[in-house]
């Protein structure tokens, strides 16, 4: 059924005020204490619970039907999950320059290092060994998207995805240290 968009936005926007009237102090105090589990500055949690309400906003019928089945756990479970998606590209990031790190020549001077030119060889030697969507795969993976979401960019499943990316690592692994 067709719904006028004005009465649309002061549905959704009744909702998302609903929430915040009914559940932003107990929603605070879950951000801090998932602040203090994950080692992060107190700070994040508005930055999280910023980014819940946008979500609430942009997907607000989906939200609002598990709210109505699951009531107030459900939104603590979007809370927990950004937490662990920002861990998930925190420890990404992390990987990501340890291997910049590994490899960096000894005798160069750090100052003048450019980590672009090593991803560039990497990426030679995938588009040398890999069709585009794996180059494209591998990629988004090593910039830390989750599966499921190169999975619908892509329009594969997420299945698929975590086995096509699995080869490729094996054929990338093979062939840059037979390179070594």
């Amino acid at each position: 059924m067709f719904q006028p968009f004005d009465d649309f936005i002061k549905e959704r926007n009744a909702f998302v005020e609903f929430i915040r009237k009914k559940h932003h102090k107990s929603l605070l105090a879950i951000a801090l204490t998932e602040c203090r589990r994950f080692r992060y500055d107190d700070s994040h949690a508005k930055e999280v619970l910023q980014e819940f309400y946008m979500k609430c906003m942009l997907k607000f019928r989906f939200v609002k039907k598990q709210y109505d089945e699951l009531g107030p756990k459900y939104l603590t479970g979007i809370i927990h999950k950004q937490f662990l998606d920002m861990s998930r590209h925190n420890k990404s990031l992390g990987r990501k320059k340890e291997g910049f790190k590994l490899r960096t020549p000894v005798e160069i001077d750090i100052n003048h290092y450019n980590p672009d030119s090593h991803f560039d060889e990497y990426k030679q030697v995938m588009r040398k060994h890999l069709n585009n969507d794996d180059c494209l795969m591998i990629t988004r993976h090593v910039e830390g998207y989750k599966h499921a979401e190169i999975g619908r960019e892509l329009n594969l499943s997420e299945g698929n995805i975590n086995v096509r990316i699995s080869r490729a690592k094996k054929i990338l692994a093979k062939i840059l240290k037979e390179k070594e």
